[in-house]
């Protein structure tokens, strides 16, 4: 009998980054119960915790064949021995049609598990997570108009989950797609989670032993009340600075919200939708959640899901306009002050070893841009980008690499993050790296 190649795709916002951590840090105790979740963290594209876990994340983004091929041959190995989870909330978008085209390649059955959760819920969550990254500091009617797609195939808004999974069904076959609501009250096991519903899910209705297991604290906390409210004001400030993702800014007052936002908090209730809205949402996608629970669930009544509430209490700011200018000054000078620390590294590299040089500056972009805000003025900027030489910054001329006279006697800092094609470009030219060139990667990161 062929074992199962099961992949867990989200959708998003529904407990994925929690079940990711609990089968990464249990992968041992669950070949005890015939499933495996390879470790395939070290061929990881980015780094932290939640994609070491995501074990999926890398047939979507490896680009090299030869790394591809390598990580199916693991997966095709565990398959040998056990049945496997392979776990990625990316693949809900369109590239995961490229992922089942290789896995189709490993004699296996393949098959795929979904949650599914109420959709204006979907949407506030959605919301919440893109104030919390320093994508959004606008309203969530702003946020919905228009609704946002899926980033890949750009074809179905978030809230259509039943256009999704028939496309799936294409591909997998409709008897081999496991759709759960994320609803607490559909939740099986005695935990009533996402971990116990999706464990009970794979044994079949079995209960493992939690004695066994280690259950990870909740990941991914949402932001609530004053918390969310400040978050907004910072991403303002981000946005302005264009670095919406600064960890001086988000880690600090994730922590806070972590100890205090749900429990001194009177405002933890509160959702961004009014109860009209919500109505309006549920509407759009009544008969298509009824298509859902009837095929996919055998539900005769249609109800996917059980939760009808629709009145909760609608956040509202409440900061007042010299509050909110408050938070925005603070933030600005806290930015300021923390990034001339963080150049300090460069800055010092660039004293010792300019030694009466010229300095050039290759990058007229933000990084390069940037430089121009500490207290030494370059000779030149240089640039590939042929619309932009002849140009100037703070009356520093943009030239391109054809045009420098000499390069003899000049100190290069290399500003832009993707820098590989620019460095063998100043090596040819008999450039030594840290001599007579420098790459800002080196020194600071890379959201500066």
């Amino acid at each position: 009998m062929k074992n199962v190649l099961l992949f867990h795709i989200g959708s998003p916002k529904t407990g994925t980054t929690s079940l990711q951590s609990f089968l990464f840090n249990n992968a041992g105790m669950l070949k005890k119960y015939d499933w495996s979740y390879p470790d395939l963290s070290r061929f990881d594209v980015v780094t932290g915790d939640k994609y070491l876990w995501r074990n999926g994340q890398n047939l979507r983004w490896i680009e090299s064949e030869e790394k591809r091929n390598e990580v199916w041959q693991i997966i095709a190995e565990n398959l040998k021995q056990q049945n496997v989870i392979i776990s990625d909330e990316g693949n809900w978008d369109g590239k995961f049609s490229t992922v089942l085209s290789e896995a189709k390649r490993i004699d296996c059955v393949i098959k795929v598990i979904v949650y599914l959760r109420r959709q204006d819920q979907y949407i506030e969550s959605y919301y919440n997570e893109a104030v919390k990254a320093g994508y959004m500091h606008n309203s969530i009617q702003e946020y919905m108009n228009p609704m946002p797609s899926y980033v890949d195939s750009g074809v179905y808004e978030i809230d259509d989950y039943w256009s999704r999974l028939e496309d799936i069904g294409k591909m997998v076959g409709y008897e081999n797609i496991i759709v759960r609501p994320f609803e607490k009250q559909q939740f099986k096991g005695v935990r009533r989670d996402i971990i116990s519903d999706f464990m009970c899910t794979i044994l079949k209705g079995a209960e493992p032993d939690w004695s066994e297991f280690c259950i990870p604290d909740h990941e991914n906390t949402s932001l609530y009340g004053n918390y969310f409210e400040i978050k907004k004001l910072l991403n303002v400030v981000g946005n302005d600075e264009r670095k919406p993702w600064k960890k001086e800014y988000t880690e600090p007052l994730m922590q806070l919200n972590g100890k205090y936002g749900n429990i001194y908090s009177d405002r933890v209730a509160e959702r961004y939708l009014t109860t009209q809205e919500r109505k309006v949402i549920l509407d759009k996608q009544k008969e298509n959640n009824s298509k859902i629970a009837k095929k996919y669930l055998n539900k005769d009544s249609g109800q996917l899901f059980l939760d009808t509430n629709l009145d909760f209490p609608v956040y509202k700011e409440v900061a007042t306009p010299f509050e909110e200018d408050l938070v925005r000054i603070s933030s600005m000078l806290f930015h300021r002050m923390s990034t001339k620390i963080e150049m300090l590294p460069l800055l010092t590299a660039i004293k010792i070893l300019k030694k009466g040089r010229q300095l050039f500056v290759y990058g007229a972009g933000e990084r390069g841009k940037n430089l121009l805000d500490y207290p030494f003025v370059p000779d030149i900027i240089i640039d590939n980008d042929i619309k932009k030489r002849g140009r100037a910054i703070r009356s520093v001329q943009i030239i391109g690499v054809e045009d420098v006279e000499s390069w003899s006697s000049c100190l290069v800092i290399v500003t832009p993050y993707h820098c590989t094609e620019i460095e063998q470009q100043l090596q040819s030219f008999g450039l030594k790296k840290n001599e007579e060139y420098i790459l800002m990667n080196d020194f600071v990161d890379d959201y500066l």
